[in-house]
């Protein structure tokens, strides 16, 4: 596989990049992203890797990124302070990601709280993580991926698969990087464009929260981004899920 031009990458960015460093192989970019913290790196920093050995998803899942067809990558910034909405960390990098594909002619929605999904199918994962006055946000995407595991071909899929042409994943990262900058430099993520590109409202969905099982249907979200789900009884304002599916 052809591996990323980081050149091209940091001519797309511009001033939206502070340093770019690139890895064939690392075990989390995450990780990296906070270590190069401590050692003084600065906002706007991203680290970007072709493959990692210990890629991570919410509550410690795993992520598989596959060489040279996806993006994996993390943003150094500051804990956020978003004024207008105060928005989770999450929710704010993944309206900014809708927003840079939009920029390609690409339609996605956010999948609350940390997933982006494309015609149904999940694309790209969101993993946000904090060391003191430090914020990384990881993203992982599927660009050119064109096979997944068997347990994932029917909740997965790709920018390639969905276009049915190659993308170039310089193009894909600078935007991407360049919203994010552009959000978290302004606090530009409101909660009216959160809740128009929001995957879930309107439908009724089964989740874990607190450790029980619930079904309900989705009304929206709230101005701080909580989910609102009503149970046929009383509406539940939800900060936190696990395992939300469709049903």
């Amino acid at each position: 596989m052809t591996p990323l031009n980081t050149d091209k990458v940091v001519e797309l960015a511009g001033d939206a990049l502070t340093r770019l460093y690139y890895k064939s192989e690392t075990g989390s970019t995450n990780d990296d992203a906070l270590n190069l913290a401590k050692a003084g790196a600065k906002p706007g920093t991203v680290v970007v890797a072709e493959s990692q050995t210990h890629g991570r998803g919410r509550r410690g899942a795993r992520w598989v990124s596959p060489a040279g067809t996806s993006l994996a990558f993390s943003y150094l910034t500051h804990d956020l302070q978003i004024t207008d909405c105060r928005l989770p960390p999450s929710l704010v990098a993944g309206l900014s990601c809708v927003q840079a594909l939009e920029t390609l002619g690409i339609s996605t929605q956010v999948k609350w709280p940390n997933d982006l999904l494309l015609n149904g199918k999940k694309l790209a994962g969101i993993l946000t993580e904090a060391n003191g006055p430090h914020l990384v946000i990881g993203i992982g995407i599927n660009v050119n991926v064109t096979t997944f595991p068997a347990e994932l071909k029917s909740s997965a899929t790709s920018l390639s698969l969905e276009s049915g042409e190659q993308l170039s994943r310089e193009h894909v990262l600078a935007a991407l990087i360049t919203h994010l900058h552009q959000t978290l430099q302004s606090s530009s993520a409101h909660i009216n464009d959160l809740r128009d590109c929001c995957a879930l409202t309107g439908r009724t969905v089964s989740l874990t929260t607190s450790g029980r099982r619930i079904e309900g249907h989705i009304k929206g979200l709230g101005d701080n981004g909580e989910l609102l789900l009503w149970t046929g009884r009383s509406t539940l304002v939800l900060n936190q899920a696990d395992e939300i599916r469709f049903v």
